[in-house]
């Protein structure tokens, strides 16, 4: 994949006020005045010191972010185009590049789901590609089973699946049935989720559960 790096101010001035600065500006936007002027320099300083710059996504060890707070709250590892090795025009699609960067740290990718065409109705499964590209394909079967080995093996933290959807009724049906397979319980359900939210809106629902 094509690396992206985000130069911000001159090349002179330090990292670390760079972090502090821009973070300062984030967390104006969405967080009370006093909670960014106390968070944001110890932020700055785990970000410019932490494995980060190694290219590690989540720091090993213990925890000690607070993580109760609602995801946008948090800065979380994203990968555009998971699956491809190479170029976006004639790269290869690969479930072994879910594993690598899972295995980094990465707590967000992206799956593009396409039918599969050119075969026999009964013989048609959901692949995933860069949609009208020369890009290779790998089956959806076989990445989704790659992304549940590598998905907890470095972090704890939750994984979030982009599904790209190119496919039809029935290949979206063959999807979900493939998800609930690889994952089993470790999938977070429509319901579940709803409950959650039940929950944290009248904490005396989970009291009474």
């Amino acid at each position: 994949m094509t690396g992206w790096t985000l130069r911000i101010g001159s090349p002179s001035t330090k990292p670390s006020r760079v972090v502090a600065t821009h973070l300062r500006f984030v967390r104006s936007l969405f967080e009370p005045a006093s909670l960014a002027a106390t968070s944001c320099a110890t932020s700055a300083s785990r970000c410019s010191s932490s494995p980060y710059v190694e290219n590690r996504a989540v720091p090993p060890g213990a925890y000690t972010v607070d993580l109760s707070r609602p995801l946008a709250h948090y800065w979380v590892a994203t990968s555009h185009n998971s699956y491809i090795v190479g170029d976006q025009l004639t790269g290869r699609s690969t479930r072994e590049a879910y594993q690598r960067q899972l295995l980094q740290g990465c707590r967000h990718v992206e799956i593009d789901c396409w039918d599969r065409r050119r075969l026999p109705s009964c013989a048609k499964a959901p692949v995933v590609t860069h949609g009208h590209t020369f890009c290779t394909t790998d089956t959806f079967a076989a990445v989704v089973s790659a992304i549940a080995e590598s998905a907890f093996v470095t972090s704890d933290l939750p994984v979030i699946l982009s599904l790209e959807m190119h496919c039809g009724r029935k290949g979206q049906r063959q999807i979900a049935e493939m998800l609930v397979v690889a994952f089993g319980d470790r999938l977070l359900s429509y319901s579940q989720l709803e409950a959650m939210i039940y929950c944290r809106l009248d904490p005396t629902i989970a009291s009474e559960g």
